[in-house]
C-alpha cells in the first residue's frame, strides 16, 4: 500500500526521504533495496540525519497489517508522484493514542509475539517524556515542539513500523 510523505511541514522541508533512507540502510534486509535514481538525494543527509523508522497514521479501516509491502512516495494523487525507494514490508503495527491536551501519548503493547491484530494478551501503556521525545524523532520530527504543533488534536491511529523497533 501507498505511503505518502510530506516534503515540507510547518514552512520547513521535512527531509523524510533522506531520513526514511537512513533508518532503512539499518537493516539486514536492506540488501537488494534500490533508490530511485529520479530522485536528487541529499546524501551527506542521509548519512548524518536521525532516521525515520515508522510513521503514524490514522487506521480506522484497519487495513494496515504486518507483511503488507509499503510504497514509500512523495507528491501521491498528481502528475508529479514519485516512488522514492522500492517495496519494504510493514515488520509490525501498533495502535496510538495522542493526547496533546496534556501532552501523553498511549500505545498498544503485546504481551506475547502473537502476529494477530486482535486485543488480547495485550495492555495501553503510557510513554513517558523520554519515550515521547523518542518516538517523535523516530517520527521524523526535527523537535518535540514540531511534533506537538503537527499533533495538536486529539489522535488515535496506527504507528507503522518498517523495522523491529517497537515502544
Amino acid at each position: 500500500m501507498t505511503l505518502s510523505f510530506s516534503t515540507n511541514l510547518n514552512g520547513k522541508p521535512t527531509y523524510f526521504v533522506e531520513k526514511i533512507i537512513s533508518g532503512l540502510h539499518g537493516l539486514d534486509t536492506f540488501k537488494g533495496f534500490n533508490l530511485s535514481k529520479k530522485y536528487d538525494h541529499n546524501l551527506d543527509l542521509i548519512e548524518e540525519c536521525h532516521s525515520k523508522i515508522h510513521t503514524i497514521r490514522q487506521d480506522s479501516q484497519n487495513r494496515w497489517k504486518a507483511g503488507m509491502l509499503i510504497h514509500f512516495v512523495i507528491n501521491n494523487r498528481t502528475k508529479n508522484r514519485f516512488q522514492f525507494a522500492d517495496c519494504f514490508p510493514v515488520i509490525s503495527v501498533q495502535d496510538i493514542w495522542i493526547h496533546p491536551s496534556n501532552r501523553t501519548i498511549d500505545v498498544w503493547k503485546k504481551d506475547s509475539k502473537d502476529s494477530s491484530d486482535s486485543f488480547r494478551d495485550g495492555y495501553w501503556e503510557k510513554l513517558s517524556q523520554s519515550q515521547i521525545e523518542l518516538l517523535s524523532k523516530n517520527d521524523g520530527f526535527d523537535n518535540i515542539e514540531d511534533f506537538w504543533q503537527w499533533f495538536n488534536h486529539e489522535f488515535g491511529g496506527k504507528i507503522i513500523h518498517w523495522t523491529d523497533f517497537q515502544y
